[in-house]
């Protein structure tokens, strides 16, 4: 059975592509056939030969058929072949439906067309029908298609009167430019910008033609069908095209529509279709291929850049894992590349990974060593957090192998071993997090004449920390490493060690955001806790704040009792911490709230308390007095470690004689008792913060490090 609606084929000098469509239109069977072949390119001498192959196609028409063919000389372009070919074409016919070459079309594509010329013949709201596809699957009712403004041409129909209102120049552009059309038609700026920009380039000669019907087909206030289901496959990516020279699996597959069609009720556009249509193929496309543009020159330019690879064991989980993801964030903005290989992950930035090498058999080796290593600290007399180096992620090759140009080096026990970090082949950036880079197996340790500072001969064999030291001290005799250490306070203690009494040592703290971190409505924090407002609210912060000896817990109830009997103030104590309740009875209000995983909630919990309190044996830095400080939250803290860094004596705080407890509590004593006062502390805390812990003045200090160890 013939097809009797004239079908229209647009050729150039593609015989594959034209052969594959052929092939369609062969099944087809159309009583009417029009072919419009684009001439070969002067300065292009293999076109003589392609187009001349692509005609040969059309030499003898295998079923009967009235042919008419429109062959030009030479190259027209396709800003002109195309309508100049539909004009001729509807000098002869009404109604037809156009090809090209690239356009494969599904059986059903034509009897589609055929049924929709017939139905919307007369319905002036309705200038084009398309057969392609480009927004992906549209499930939002049961009609075969819908209706959009935007025409599309991979595979499409028309009628004569209304390709008549077809205008390539675009006459009346000029005059609606410095109005308002554009705006009235379309939804934001950013389409605005695009179709100003693609109507201006037409004007100027660009060579399409297409941009002309969209822009006609808005003047006349029409609209256009696009079907549920793509029937059209784009063949013709690849070199030899004129427009569609990249390489697209949006494009890719096509199905046939079924049938009898499901007509919509009424013709009309729906936004959140617009919306998809113009993203996958307009000014959303337009804005890919840019961002794809730049994020090319953006990598070519990076991997001109040094680059820095931070390792820490953990990139969000703990104090120290808090502050190595600080250090890390503030620095992505700076001219270095950067990169993160952790053993834990859990943040969401892709440029922060686990290494490559650390299998399943690996992980559990690593927990096995770990939990040896636990075992053997409860042995100990010394009860801190011991590492004893021993245990491997096996990541060194990683590391050497890697474009690095320094490895930044922050809390990696359990992942690095003493050994591994020996093996090392490049230049090593050590931010401290507490002591053990320069001890032996203890984190911390409260002895001034511990043998990391002074070599003691009476250290047992079998003393598991003091093996650890020298094992350190063996492997590391030809390492260099420049250090960093967040406090004067931990810096002094490196430089008196063994271990780095000959290694660079600078002092930069740990940044915070400090958008984030900032003082919120008082009001406002207490009604997320239920606080009562009668009473002064003492805060106490610590990841095991009873059973963690370094943390005080013991210094900070003779502080709090000695408060307590003055009478002076009526307080409550707030403790926040994951491990255990104290089993006494305390004879002051204290609210247990657990472990608080989220930051938003502590920025509400540091706005709503009156006074921080850190009676810790050893701080290196103190994260969460930055993140009081930086929430305009007084703070009361041992002259100890990194406290005195942070908190500025009588000005943003308090800093206590060192576990003198009653001076702890004569400290908070004075910033309790004057509310003016505190105020007037709240705002020297995020003014402080401000000029010295923000990650543009930390980032700026690493810079500088960096530049000074690549010269």
């Amino acid at each position: 059975m013939m097809f009797n609606t004239p079908v229209v084929l647009f050729v150039f000098n593609r015989p594959q592509c034209t052969q594959l469509l052929f092939a369609a239109i062969s099944a087809l069977q159309p009583s009417r056939l029009f072919i419009v072949a684009d001439g070969p390119r002067e300065h292009h001498p293999s076109d003589i030969e392609l187009c001349a192959r692509t005609r040969e196609l059309f030499i003898e028409i295998s079923w009967p058929c009235t042919v008419s063919k429109l062959y030009s000389k030479t190259n027209i372009g396709c800003r002109k072949s195309i309508p100049n070919g539909l004009s001729w074409v509807f000098q002869q016919v009404e109604e037809c439906i156009i090809l090209e070459d690239d356009c494969l079309p599904q059986p059903s594509f034509f009897p589609f067309c055929e049924e929709l010329l017939e139905r919307y013949r007369n319905e002036p709201r309705i200038m084009t029908i398309g057969g392609h596809r480009t927004d992906g699957p549209n499930e939002f009712n049961a009609d075969s298609y819908f209706f959009s403004k935007y025409p599309n041409i991979w595979g499409w129909a028309t009628w004569k009167h209304k390709w008549e209102k077809y205008d390539l120049m675009m006459s009346e552009w000029t005059l609606l430019r410095s109005g308002s059309w554009l705006q009235s038609i379309l939804k934001n700026e950013q389409e605005v910008a695009y179709w100003q920009r693609m109507f201006d380039s037409m004007q100027k000669g660009l060579d399409t033609w297409d941009y002309a019907l969209v822009f006609s087909s808005w003047l006349h206030g029409a609209l256009s069908v696009r079907p549920k289901v793509n029937m059209i496959t784009n063949i013709g990516f690849g070199n030899d095209a004129t427009h569609t020279d990249h390489n697209s699996a949006l494009f890719a597959s096509s199905t046939d529509i079924h049938f009898p069609l499901v007509h919509p009720k009424l013709i009309a556009t729906e936004d959140s279709v617009e919306k998809r249509i113009d993203w996958v193929s307009f000014s959303g496309m337009d804005k890919r291929i840019l961002e794809g543009l730049r994020s090319k020159i953006k990598q070519t330019r990076e991997k001109e850049l040094p680059k820095i690879l931070h390792i820490s064991t953990y990139d969000e989980f703990g104090g120290a894992a808090r502050a190595a993801q600080r250090i890390y964030q503030s620095l992505k903005t700076q001219s270095f590349r950067l990169e993160m290989l952790t053993l834990h992950k859990s943040s969401n930035d892709d440029s922060i990974k686990k290494p490559q090498q650390v299998d399943t058999k690996t992980n559990l080796k690593l927990i096995h060593g770990l939990l040896e290593s636990y075992r053997i600290q409860k042995a100990s007399p010394n009860n801190v957090l011991h590492s004893y180096g021993e245990v491997s992620a096996g990541i060194v090759n990683e590391i050497n192998a890697d474009e690095a140009n320094i490895v930044h080096l922050h809390w990696i026990c359990n992942f690095l071993s003493i050994e591994d970090i020996a093996k090392i082949e490049k230049p090593i950036v050590w931010t401290l997090h507490d002591m053990w880079p320069f001890s032996g197996s203890e984190h911390c340790s409260f002895d001034p004449e511990a043998y990391f500072y002074k070599h003691s001969s009476g250290t047992t064999s079998n003393d598991l920390p003091y093996q650890t030291w020298l094992k350190k001290l063996d492997f590391w005799k030809q390492q260099k490493f420049t250090v960093v250490a967040p406090s004067r306070g931990l810096a002094n203690f490196a430089k008196q060690s063994i271990l780095f009494e000959h290694s660079p040592i600078s002092v930069i703290p740990h940044p915070i955001n400090v958008n984030f971190w900032s003082p919120q409505s008082k009001n406002v924090a207490r009604a997320h806790f239920n606080f009562s407002d009668n009473k002064k609210k003492i805060l106490f912060i610590a990841k095991n704040p009873v059973n963690d000896m370094n943390k005080g817990w013991d210094l900070l109830q003779k502080s709090l009792f000695t408060l307590y009997q003055s009478g002076t103030i009526d307080f409550e104590l707030i403790v926040v911490g994951h491990e255990g309740v104290a089993d006494v009875t305390l004879p002051y209000t204290v609210h247990w709230l657990g472990d608080i995983n989220n930051d938003q909630m502590l920025v509400w919990l540091y706005s709503s308390a009156h006074l921080l309190v850190v009676p810790s044996r050893a701080e290196a830095f103190s994260q969460v007095c930055l993140e009081a400080q930086a929430c305009g939250l007084p703070a009361v803290g041992f002259d100890i470690g990194g406290l005195p860094d942070i908190i500025n004596h009588e000005k943003t705080g308090w800093i206590s004689k060192a576990y003198d407890t009653s001076d702890f509590s004569s400290g908070m004593q004075w910033v309790l008792e004057d509310e003016d006062l505190r105020k007037t502390m709240a705002i020297n805390a995020r003014k402080n913060v401000l000029e010295k812990f923000s990650p543009e003045v930390v980032a700026k200090q690493y810079l500088q490090l960096y530049d000074s160890i690549l010269k």
